[in-house]
């Protein structure tokens, strides 16, 4: 038999795994362009007040708090409207 999956549940997943996509990708640019930004003097990457040492780990986890947070407001924006669309 098939089960019913809520669609609460699928964008849970997607969220985390969105998440875990974008961590990796975060990682792997972060090793292709850290000899690059040595080269050029660069020691520090963030966004606004968040200013981390330049390694492939802060690069990853920048963007996934980035992307998390543009992701978190752009689901409690559905969210709100789909209590009233109802």
């Amino acid at each position: 038999m098939r089960e019913e999956t809520s669609g609460r549940r699928v964008i849970q997943v997607m969220y985390v795994v969105t998440i875990a996509v974008i961590g990796v990708f975060g990682y792997l640019v972060g090793i292709a362009i850290q000899p690059r930004l040595e080269e050029l003097g660069v020691t520090s990457v963030g966004v606004g007040p968040l200013m981390l040492p330049m390694s492939p780990v802060n690069l990853a986890v920048i963007g996934m708090v980035l992307v998390g947070a543009g992701l978190t407001v752009a689901f409690g924006l559905v969210a709100v409207v789909s209590r009233y669309a109802d």
